[in-house]
């Protein structure tokens, strides 16, 4: 679901042009420099605005985002003109040359009465910025502050602080990285044999085991103390959905049809060592690996692991 509400303001010419927006390369993060004032009280503002131009997109205060410009219109946020250079006007960020307000979207933060932006419009605004980053295919690098398009002491806060800026863009990033959680029936295959337990805790007896490189289904909707209800071959338990320790998310093997009449698969990749399972024409294997010396390690019925030559004589891989 969206963070960010939609309540335009209409359209005229000063702070909703109606122009379209033909690209978005940053994300300008501002400030408001109004102690107290709402996003709702800037979007009544801008929507009354007659005597200059200015506005931006998205409005964040601590309570809500208020979206007044549609992100694919143009707002009049950030081609001022605050510092020179060689007497040409200063534009700090290659990527939104020549002129930033048709080449990036644009985030005011509301300040508190005090003049702060507090912990919960920091954490809201970083929820909308990783939005944009989404939907506009960004990333925390793309993000960039007035102060670095056009020189302007804008947001204040984090031109006099730099590291809160940062701080911001990393909590950003870590948010684009972080996964989504996961609900509803998912297939893993066990890592090892793995012992799955009638109560949600380790102390509880073995119900069922599942063999290594079994599949079985994690009920990610059915969890207590970090664990979650594990569902296979009709059986029900409990058991931790660490993939990395216990699950591959992903069948680890390849299946391979034996070609063979009847094919040994030993217990070592060699001759002569002990017949683990026959297996006969038609049956499937399922191939783990290839061993360095021309066998495949294959899983077998009930989850032991036997050896065959890497041969047609014996198995194929099934196309």
């Amino acid at each position: 679901m969206s963070v960010i509400k939609n309540d335009y303001i209409a359209v005229n010419p000063y702070s909703r042009p109606g122009l379209a927006l033909p690209v978005v390369n940053k994300i300008i993060m501002h400030y408001t420099a109004n102690n107290g004032g709402t996003a709702k009280n800037h979007r009544n503002y801008f929507n009354n605005l007659r005597d200059r131009y200015a506005s931006a997109h998205i409005f964040v205060d601590d309570k809500e985002a208020l979206c007044i410009v549609p992100l694919n219109e143009v707002a009049y946020q950030a081609n001022d003109v605050q510092r020179y250079i060689n007497g040409s006007a200063y534009r700090g960020v290659p990527a939104l040359l020549s002129n930033a307000n048709f080449k990036a979207v644009g985030v005011e933060m509301c300040l508190d009465k005090k003049g702060n932006i507090t912990a919960a419009t920091f954490n809201r605004s970083v929820d909308v910025a990783v939005e944009l980053c989404k939907k506009f295919k960004l990333s925390a690098t793309d993000i960039v502050r007035h102060y670095d398009v056009t020189g302007k002491n804008c947001p204040a806060p984090w031109v006099n602080n730099p590291s809160e800026f940062t701080r911001f863009k990393n909590a950003v990033t870590a948010k684009l990285k972080a996964r989504a959680p996961l609900h509803g029936l998912h297939w893993r295959w066990a890592r090892r044999t793995l012992y799955i337990r009638a109560g949600a805790n380790w102390n509880s007896k073995v119900t069922f085991t599942i063999p290594n490189y079994y599949a079985a289904q994690i009920n990610y909707d059915v969890e207590k103390n970090g664990f979650y209800q594990i569902i296979f071959q009709g059986k029900k338990g409990w058991y931790k959905p660490s993939s990395t320790l216990y699950w591959f998310e992903k069948n680890p093997t390849v299946k391979y049809e034996v070609t063979g009449e009847v094919v040994n698969f030993r217990a070592s990749y060699k001759w002569g060592s002990k017949v683990v399972q026959t297996k006969k024409k038609g049956d499937t294997a399922l191939v783990l690996r290839k061993m360095k010396n021309g066998w495949l390690q294959v899983v077998l019925t009930g989850g032991d692991i036997g050896y065959i030559p890497d041969s047609t004589k014996y198995v194929r891989k099934v196309a």
